[in-house]
């Protein structure tokens, strides 16, 4: 909600509480599996990407910096487990994909080659997906023992990746699926809109064509 972040019980029931409330407009927020974490992004002074801890009692830590630099850092995302981010920054002039220990630890890791956005985990943190412009790609992952990646790889390619910004694909937990918004009549200012057409008293229309 523009400079702010509120959270709500999903049934929809109590009130919503104000999780963060900035200088300036945060967005992208981003949930640990246990709930323990919420990353995002804040625009001011950055976009950098910040943190909350969630306290037992439902109360909150202070805002915390995980990355802010002279580069424009963006799209976090954190493993299953919670271990590393998954984030997009221009730190070498161009937009890549990285990995960091997360909330802490020593170690970051350039997961595309050329150029990437929007990282996503799979499930199980045995691959990072994202896109490389109209291309979906994969990199397997392993953090057993050290955090080790593969070669980015191809898995399909589609002109609506990218469509519709931070929101324009996610993926299974099982990685084997894969869902993204699609602009309608192939997109731009020429799109046709979608219409509901209701007819009334529509039997009227007919019964002079009666047999």
């Amino acid at each position: 909600k523009g400079n702010s972040l509120l959270s709500k019980a999903a049934d929809g029931t109590g009130e919503a509480v104000v999780l963060v409330a900035d200088e300036g407009p945060v967005r992208e927020p981003d949930w640990s599996h246990d709930g323990r974490y919420l990353v995002y992004v804040a625009e001011v002074p950055g976009p950098d990407i910040h943190y909350l801890e969630i306290q037992a009692n439902g109360g909150t830590s202070k805002p915390m910096i995980f990355i802010a630099t002279a580069a424009n850092e963006d799209d976090p995302k954190l493993s299953s487990d919670g271990r590393f981010l998954a984030y997009v920054s221009d730190e070498s002039g161009r937009a890549e994909v990285y990995v960091r220990p997360f909330p802490e630890g020593a170690g970051k890791w350039q997961v595309s080659a050329n150029g990437g956005l929007l990282p996503r985990w799979r499930g199980d943190g045995s691959e990072l997906f994202y896109l490389e412009g109209s291309r979906l790609m994969a990199v397997t992952v392993s953090s057993d023992q050290s955090f080790t990646l593969g070669q980015p790889r191809m898995l399909f390619q589609s002109p609506d990746l990218g469509f519709g910004g931070s929101l324009s694909y996610d993926v299974s937990a099982d990685g084997q699926r894969f869902i993204m918004t699609t602009p309608i009549g192939g997109g731009g200012e020429q799109s046709t809109p979608p219409t509901i057409m209701v007819v009334q008293n529509w039997y009227e229309e007919f019964r002079d064509r009666q047999q």
